[in-house]
């Protein structure tokens, strides 16, 4: 239970604020500065947990063996469930018209916002793995928040923002973003963290027989 419970908040809350908070992105473009800064909270309030909240990260993390294969299960089982019912709340609270908010592919290249998704999931897990493998592993929330913020900014338009394909369900079926593109998200979010966690190992063990 020890991390069932802060995975399953953790999503629930990254799914919740990721919803409600695109209602305001048409002009204010808050959705990805509101996903990046509750991250970094949740990173530091959930000292107990691995504190992934992402389906791609836990893919990451299993792939490099840092959780065994019981934990990422229970981890993503976790992730998906907080997804699902922030979803339930969001759309309880939005009171959606049925239409989607967020555009996933407006010039009409689903194969640009699928790489968009895979390297900003590739970022966020590369710098998330560096991060808390090295030293200065206590600044891994403030380096994954502000690089979720980055990669929104800069990808976002593109591909939606999510980098989480827990995360991209609950807010597909919020009809945030359109729950016929969920492919894309699984696709783009393991696929950038299978290469994320590809790399990171590869440059470790590199820098390894170099000293």
């Amino acid at each position: 239970m020890k991390i069932f419970i802060p995975e399953l908040i953790g999503s629930f809350l990254l799914t919740l604020c990721f919803s409600l908070s695109a209602e305001y992105s048409e002009t204010l473009r808050v959705t990805p500065l509101a996903y990046g800064c509750t991250t970094i909270a949740l990173m530091y309030m959930t000292g107990r947990s691995s504190g992934y909240f992402n389906p791609g990260i836990t893919l990451a993390a299993a792939l490099c063996g840092r959780v065994e294969r019981n934990d990422a299960i229970t981890g993503m089982t976790a992730q998906i469930f907080g997804a699902l019912v922030a979803a339930a709340l969001a759309a309880f609270m939005r009171e959606s018209g049925g239409e989607t908010v967020v555009a996933m592919h407006g010039n009409n290249n689903p194969y640009g916002a699928l790489l968009a998704e895979f390297f900003g999931s590739f970022a966020l897990i590369y710098v998330f793995l560096s991060v808390t493998s090295g030293e200065n592993r206590s600044f891994a929330g403030l380096a994954s928040g502000f690089c979720l913020v980055a990669v929104g900014f800069g990808l976002g338009r593109l591909g939606g923002g999510a980098f989480n394909p827990a995360l991209a369900l609950g807010a597909g079926i919020t009809e945030v973003l359109d729950l016929n593109d969920l492919w894309l998200y699984v696709a783009g979010g393991f696929g950038g963290a299978a290469a994320g966690a590809t790399v990171f190992t590869l440059m470790n063990r590199e820098m390894a027989q170099h000293h």
